[in-house]
């Protein structure tokens, strides 16, 4: 239905229906039940104000004559409320005189239908109230994620390329009257800037996919076990460099039903990061069990190293912080991909927190949907 307007919905609209009289109601819901919608309904003005307090609905369809408090009344509560005040109220009522048709738009009204109505013309006014409604949305959602954007591009793109471009010009101008050991140290400088900004980019690319809901990711049957072995044997190598082990604690045989690269990438990114901030010789516990609505599988990943202080609490999700701290070697932080990691997790369906370690450290938990026969 909204396809051709670029809206990708996640959820169908919801329609609130205001009437006092039971058959009206009916009549309604009726014509209503399939055309994709979900619906709710309010007997008098008092319960829809509440109604919308507990599910913001996307078109409200309001009957003016009603006991207590009637719906211009009504519609002015929810126009007044900046929460509540991009609704659209659709007004339909057996008052036809002009006077009638006048204070409805006055009172904030997107449009005014008299009984009888026509069905097919009631549906298409509907259909075109939503149609706005739900492009303007889309239209502040998509705003406020560029802003996003920048402020990822800004914060964590500006340093690494400030290093590519001044070391590159410095070797520019003088490689001549450097010594070959001044080079090789400049150019392991520049393989590292690189690097950095090859991963932060991959990591914006993902999370822009994901918020914006068009990644082609697609969720299969995965055996988190084998995956985690494998990723195991990809950060060896760099656990060895600070004499740190990795454990792997199996506490269930469940899979999940997830995207494979986006369980790798949740998976990769927090054990990464706890080798970051591990002391050298210390140890890393990962494992995961049922939750206890058995619909998840709960991942933990467990270091004793510097850990979160309350004040980093603050900021660690915080895209507009920029919070970020080297490691216990001196390895450099960005702070982005615990972001993204929220995401991806949360995205799915799932959570992601975190806890104090006791005797030092932090352990990130997150869940994953699990894969039901």
């Amino acid at each position: 239905m909204f396809s051709k307007y670029n809206i990708k919905l996640t959820r169908k609209p919801l329609i609130l229906l205001v009437d006092d009289t039971e058959s009206n109601i009916q009549v309604l819901a009726s014509l209503l039940a399939n055309q994709d919608y979900d619906l709710t309904f309010a007997s008098d003005g008092k319960t829809a104000i509440q109604s919308i307090q507990e599910a913001k609905p996307d078109l409200i369809l309001l009957d003016i004559m009603m006991p207590e408090m009637d719906g211009y009344e009504t519609c002015e509560i929810i126009k007044h409320n900046p929460e509540t005040s991009d609704i659209p109220v659709i007004f339909l009522t057996a008052k036809t005189q002009k006077e009638d048709v006048l204070k409805g738009f006055e009172v904030g009204g997107a449009d005014y239908i008299t009984k009888p109505f026509n069905e097919m013309e009631l549906l298409a006014r509907i259909q075109t109230h939503l149609k706005l409604k739900l492009s303007l949305d889309y239209l502040i959602e998509a705003n406020e994620k560029k802003d996003k954007y920048r402020t990822i591009f800004n914060k964590n793109l500006r340093d690494p390329f400030t290093s590519l471009l001044s070391l590159s010009q410095m070797i520019e101008q003088s490689a001549d009257k450097m010594q070959p050991k001044e080079i090789q140290n400049i150019a392991r400088i520049l393989f590292n800037a690189a690097q950095q900004t090859f991963s932060i980019f991959e990591n914006i690319m993902t999370w822009s996919a994901i918020t914006l809901n068009q990644s082609s990711f697609i969720p299969k049957r995965i055996n988190p076990y084998e995956n985690i072995e494998e990723i195991k044997k990809y950060l060896t190598p760099i656990a060895n460099k600070k004499n740190i082990s990795i454990s792997i604690i199996k506490g269930t045989e469940d899979d999940v039903f997830v995207d494979n690269d986006l369980f790798n990438k949740v998976v990769y990114s927090i054990l990464h990061n706890a080798i970051k901030y591990s002391y050298p010789n210390s140890n890393i516990g990962i494992g995961f069990s049922v939750c206890k609505n058995e619909d998840f599988v709960k991942f933990f990943i467990l270091d004793k190293g510097v850990g979160i202080s309350d004040y980093e609490k603050q900021l660690l999700f915080n895209i507009e912080s920029n919070y970020a701290k080297s490691g216990t070697s001196g390895e450099i932080g960005t702070g982005i991909s615990l972001i993204i990691c929220k995401e991806i997790v949360e995205a799915v369906g799932g959570e992601l927190w975190f806890e104090d370690t006791e005797g030092g450290g932090v352990t990130f938990y997150f869940t994953f949907p699990k894969f039901l026969e």
